[in-house]
């Protein structure tokens, strides 16, 4: 069966592939990914390509199937089996910039999967998913004799890089809640040889998901966390999505604080030892970010929301710090400048072990204001960017200062709102931010109306959000 009868172009996403198992994404279609991924390596004169996958239930299979696929277009496969998505880029980065594939669905249900592919610490996406796609549908694949190995080392250097951090106080205590994701045999373990007591949640792999989705960002699903941290005053909580790209943070008062307030006091950190370092967030993070890089003396960019399109801005940039709203951190400061929840946790015990201020203190010298969660309401993917576009003009049109970087922002006089269309899910993300509770529900309501307004014509109903 050819490419064109097999494989939906709706799942060659902006960043990476994502479907539904078992109707996008089967056994075939990852042996096909996996000659269309293996001749493109191939045409970049690359042959070595780390495989890894996560633990859900499909994802083996898909692995072993996409494998057999790269091996038939030449190239040297290094399989890392089941492991957290960081270290399929830490083997990639210190293997010479190899190229890698994971197999991991991140935050979404069980009944879906997908593909992130990588080139050292950067991350295919655009042009280049798209190629894959195209490489599929004209089966023009490379052929050759390739070969597919276990990797012997992987695992452990990056156990033996991560402990060159040190943990400065003894006694510190954290609550992990690895969502029985893929870092549920490797964060608990880290923290420990770490020096630091360690309260496991949900950290068997072979149990499934405790919420519909292991996503960090979900306030719900953050809820058990939240309660075991005040239960054993714990110095800090902290929960990964399905592949630990990803964290989210509870402080010693059990309180979840937001990412990019997170990112603010890691900036803090790599600015005083860096003055005029730059750091990369996305358009969906406060102001407060902004403000607290530029007021510690740092070049703050703003850039659009996706962690690949972070990633390549960190690069370009030479940044130090990258952070985004959905809990992506990136450090360049004595690292390689890719997502590591499990990293970026590690810093965070280290920081709070330099530190004579518990979180939830040191959370209290970041100025507040009023923020709303992210909204995500359904948008088919074949009008939620005509949507956007539609905005824009009509806020344009009505004399509104606009940040178009990464769909739009409208600029109200004490605050914002965002609406841009998502990049791996039929939904569109929208954020508001005021000085003021009345001021942040007035600027939400103009843009809801105006979105209901817009959505009218494309017979999506945003009424009823």
């Amino acid at each position: 069966m050819g490419a064109p009868e097999t494989i939906s172009p709706t799942i060659f996403r902006g960043s990476d592939i994502r479907g539904k198992v078992g109707k996008d994404l089967t056994g075939v279609t990852a042996e096909i990914i996996g000659k269309a991924y293996g001749t493109y390596v191939r045409r970049k004169e690359g042959q070595r390509v780390y495989v890894g996958h996560d633990n859900r239930p499909s994802s083996n299979k898909l692995a072993d199937a996409f494998v057999d696929g790269l091996v038939t277009t030449g190239c040297r496969v290094i399989e890392l089996g089941f492991v957290p998505t960081p270290l399929l880029y830490f083997a990639s980065v210190k293997d010479n910039g190899s190229f890698g594939a994971m197999i991991t669905g991140s935050h979404l249900p069980v009944t879906s999967n997908g593909f992130k592919f990588c080139q050292g610490s950067r991350t295919l996406h655009g042009e280049s998913i798209r190629q894959l796609y195209d490489i599929a549908l004209e089966e023009e694949f490379t052929l050759g004799d390739g070969s597919r190995s276990p990797s012997k080392s992987a695992v452990s250097e990056y156990v033996e890089h991560i402990l060159k951090l040190k943990i400065h106080k003894s006694g510190m205590k954290i609550v992990v809640d690895c969502q029985n994701g893929a870092a549920s045999e490797f964060a608990p373990a880290l923290f420990e040889k770490l020096g630091v007591l360690v309260h496991r949640l949900h950290c068997d792999p072979t149990a499934p998901y405790p919420f519909e989705q292991p996503d960090p960002q979900y306030s719900a699903n953050l809820g058990p966390l939240q309660k075991l941290v005040r239960e054993v005053n714990a110095d800090v909580g902290i929960a990964y999505d399905g592949d630990a790209d990803r964290l989210g943070v509870v402080d010693n008062r059990g309180n979840h604080i937001p990412a990019d307030r997170i990112v603010a006091i890691f900036a803090r950190d790599v600015l005083a030892r860096n003055p005029g370092a730059k750091v990369v967030f996305d358009i969906l993070s406060s102001q407060v970010l902004a403000d607290e890089i530029s007021k510690n003396g740092g070049t703050p960019i703003v850039w659009k929301s996706g962690h690949s399109f972070i990633k390549d801005k960190l690069h370009e940039e030479g940044a130090l710090l990258a952070g985004e709203s959905s809990g992506h951190i990136f450090f360049a400061d004595r690292y390689f400048g890719y997502d590591d929840g499990i990293y970026a946790s590690c810093r965070l015990l280290e920081l709070l072990s330099r530190s004579d201020k518990s979180l939830s203190l040191l959370m209290e010298t970041v100025p507040r204001i009023f923020t709303s969660p992210e909204e995500r309401p359904h948008c088919p993917d074949d009008k939620k960017f005509q949507i956007v576009k539609d905005i824009e003009t009509a806020f344009r049109q009505d004399g509104y200062q606009l940040t178009t970087v990464d769909g739009v922002r409208i600029h109200f006089p004490q605050g914002w709102g965002l609406v841009r269309a998502s990049n791996t899910e039929a939904v569109l993300s929208l954020r508001f931010e005021a000085m003021t509770a009345d001021e942040l529900r007035s600027y939400r309501e103009i843009v809801w109306e105006k979105l209901a307004e817009i959505g009218q014509r494309y017979n999506v109903d945003f009424t009823s959000v």
